[in-house]
């Protein structure tokens, strides 16, 4: 089963003999930031070493489901992972479950309050999702989260928490499409 992205024409994009490809999937779960590291110090024979450990416990899960899914998805599809130097674009939604004080009260309590936000401005911080999950697709979408040159994001609102994302090889055209655009920008 091929996923080739296709121009507006109907005939698949090519870059250097092979198809541009996406991979497309959906994790099922809340979405979980990397969080930092927190330095702590260990007594060994040969003295105190310092030792890196993860600030949150529960990165770890969130990250070993978009693992699995990644590689679920990449199963049948021999584009991914994508070799060392082959660029790679990353488009994610982190779709969040509504918290209760959202909704009205009573025979109205299916119904969204007037002044409920459309869009979650509050943690987790979307920069230390993002973290997470690079690394928990590095080696089936990508061999390096190095690769990625571009990246779009967002949170959302939805029934069910979870995120869904969408991983592709850039193409010689959006290279293209890019510098012209940068050169655009410059003469403006």
């Amino acid at each position: 089963m091929s996923n080739a992205i296709l121009s507006s024409d109907g005939t698949p994009l090519r870059e250097h003999g092979h198809y541009a490809s996406q991979l497309r999937f959906w994790v099922t779960g809340q979405p979980r930031p990397k969080g930092s590291w927190r330095p702590i110090t260990i007594q060994t024979k040969a003295g105190p070493r310092a030792r890196l450990l993860p600030d949150n416990k529960r990165s770890e899960p969130w990250a070993m489901l978009v693992h699995f899914e990644a590689k679920r998805a990449a199963e049948h599809n021999a584009a991914f992972p994508t070799p060392k130097g082959t660029p790679v674009a990353v488009s994610i939604v982190f779709q969040f479950e509504r918290p209760k004080c959202h909704y009205r009260t009573g025979k109205h309590a299916h119904e969204l309050r007037p002044d409920a936000p459309a869009i979650p401005t509050g943690g987790p911080d979307l920069d230390k999702l993002v973290r997470n999950v690079l690394d928990a697709m590095t080696g089936i979408a990508y061999a390096d989260d190095k690769q990625v040159s571009s990246i779009h994001t967002e949170k959302a609102y939805g029934r069910s928490a979870g995120a869904s994302f969408n991983v592709r090889t850039r193409s010689k055209r959006d290279a293209a499409i890019l510098v012209e655009a940068n050169e655009n920008k410059e003469r403006a």
